[in-house]
């Protein structure tokens, strides 16, 4: 009766690799937005909206440097690691290499944050609480979850970063009591993020008998070198999808920051959802492309139905909710807060809109073509969100926020229409004829 049951068609599709990694990565965003939830509306009544504020630039500004940190690894590793898995000597090799690598990075990028508070006085309103903030470039170094993404193994992952959102969230509600108390949030955040890495990290090398292999400095420059173009096109990014509110701090006062900040969080914290489905779904495309390419287009156009009915679904509830979301967050009805949240609802719509374009990029290693779409999408997401904020006010953030995703999307169509030809061509044929949700 059970052997029965596992066999069920439904069971079986739970088994798939890539759908395991997609729950995973979905259970880690999620308790990151359930810690949100319930964090947010605790920080603004103990802090204040001005300070939270403070707080969110502050996030931005170590999240900028994360990319530094982070070199591009976490989007091409993965594959990297999938190719290599069976293979102990040179899986060993990839892990230390990039673990050590990163660490290094983290060091450099926080001295150089440090040395721009210390003698030319960056940052002037939120100097304490970014200083506290830098922990956080350590616990990116250590992250784990490129390595278990490619080997198809996220569980333990996800449930350390349950752990570690927990402890966060323990820590505001025992600690923060004040609004000088802001500066030990983001610094929170980071040290229980750094704790649960150190433990993933020992149960990476133990469970995959990890060799240890002493890395060469050669060999990151070398590793540096090949993902530059990367890096650039995720600071790119970055820029183009949270670099609003670091704009908006240009223009605005710290409450109106505050607002805006309110909205922005969690219409970013969903954003992520198409980005997961391209993380769940690229190990297994890429294993495809290589070696079974007959299946390719037909898996990567299941992920891209799958990634624009999510997004759709998210989008329309954040508008429709868009008053409540705000209500629970800061326990107040802030008229001003809601509407950003309404403007900026179908942010994660326009986002899974793209998933296609950057799963081919991403499959073909065609890093220069990313770094291109980028490059562009920052240039047009600076200039237009600029010029709204001049015309609109506050608004113009959101404004911009919504061209910037529908102007990467044509873009990036563009381009693969221009080099990719073939798969282009291939993922139109029968796209609407097949039911993706049988």
């Amino acid at each position: 009766m059970i052997s029965q049951i596992r066999s069920h068609r439904f069971f079986n599709f739970l088994n798939n690799p890539a759908l395991q990694n997609f729950i995973f990565l979905l259970l880690i965003q999620s308790s990151n937005i359930l810690v949100t939830l319930v964090s947010m509306p605790i920080l603004i009544q103990v802090l204040g909206v001005d300070q939270f504020g403070l707080i969110s630039v502050a996030l931005s500004v170590v999240f900028l440097a994360n990319y530094v940190v982070d070199f591009g690894f976490s989007v091409n590793s993965p594959r990297e690691v999938a190719l290599l898995s069976g293979k102990n000597l040179q899986l060993s090799r990839l892990f230390y290499q990039l673990l050590l690598g990163k660490l290094f990075l983290a060091g450099c990028s926080a001295l150089t944050i440090f040395l721009l508070i210390l003698f030319f006085g960056f940052f002037e309103e939120y100097q304490a609480i970014l200083l506290f903030s830098l922990i956080l470039l350590f616990s990116e170094a250590t992250n784990m979850s490129w390595f278990f993404q490619g080997m198809e193994k996220l569980m333990f992952v996800a449930i350390a970063n349950i752990v570690a959102r927990l402890a966060f969230l323990l820590a505001v509600v025992m600690f923060i009591q004040q609004p000088d108390h802001a500066k030990w949030v983001n610094f929170t955040m980071g040290f229980a993020g750094l704790a649960t890495n150190f433990a993933v990290i020992f149960y990476a090398v133990r469970h995959f008998d990890l060799t240890w292999i002493s890395p060469k400095l050669q060999a990151l420059f070398y590793l540096m070198k090949g993902n530059i173009s990367l890096l650039l096109s995720n600071l790119a990014v970055f820029v183009s999808t949270k670099g609003a509110i670091i704009i908006l701090s240009f223009f605005s006062s710290a409450e109106m920051l505050g607002m805006f900040s309110l909205a922005e969080r969690p219409v970013m914290v969903i954003r992520i959802i198409p980005s997961l489905i391209v993380q769940a779904t690229f190990p297994r495309a890429s294993r495809l492309y290589t070696y079974e390419p007959e299946k390719f287009l037909a898996y990567i156009k299941k992920a891209y139905v799958y990634a624009i009915f999510f997004g759709m679904v998210i989008s329309g509830l954040t508008f429709l909710f868009a008053p409540y979301i705000v209500l629970v967050l800061s326990k107040k009805a802030l008229p001003d807060a809601v509407f950003f949240l309404k403007l900026m609802a179908f942010v994660p719509f326009l986002a899974s809109l793209n998933v296609i374009n950057t799963l081919v990029f991403l499959v073909k290693n065609q890093k220069h073509l990313l770094m291109n779409v980028s490059f562009a999408l920052c240039v047009f997401m600076i200039a237009v969100t600029a010029l709204s904020i001049q015309w609109f006010g506050p608004m113009g953030a959101g404004i911009g926020i919504l061209l910037t995703e529908f102007f990467v999307f044509l873009l990036g169509t563009f381009i693969n229409y221009r080099k990719n030809l073939t798969i282009f061509n291939g993922l139109l044929k029968g796209a609407f004829r097949r039911n993706y949700f049988s």
